[in-house]
């Protein structure tokens, strides 16, 4: 393997478990981030602003988290293995 891939492939595992991790220990930063800091005049238009605001997007976002530490985890071993 060559070594730009194998890098490439180290930091897609690092990002996608650190994105599940994240969104499986502290959902409830997230949507307090999310809905404190507004993109200007875009807030007060967004139509899934009743979503963010409902426990539901919590729960979204550990199956985000969920789903993203899983294709991390899948992604480091396939590495390992493609690397023996």
């Amino acid at each position: 393997m060559p070594a730009t891939t194998f890098w490439t492939a180290v930091l897609s595992t690092a990002v996608y478990v650190l994105t599940g991790v994240v969104c499986l220990v502290w959902p409830e930063k997230i949507q307090s981030f999310g809905l404190s800091h507004p993109r200007l005049y875009l807030h007060k238009y967004n139509p899934f602003l009743w979503f963010m605001r409902s426990r539901y997007y919590i729960w979204t976002l550990r199956l985000i988290g969920a789903a993203a530490l899983g294709a991390g985890i899948e992604l480091g071993v396939t590495m390992m293995r493609l690397a023996r």
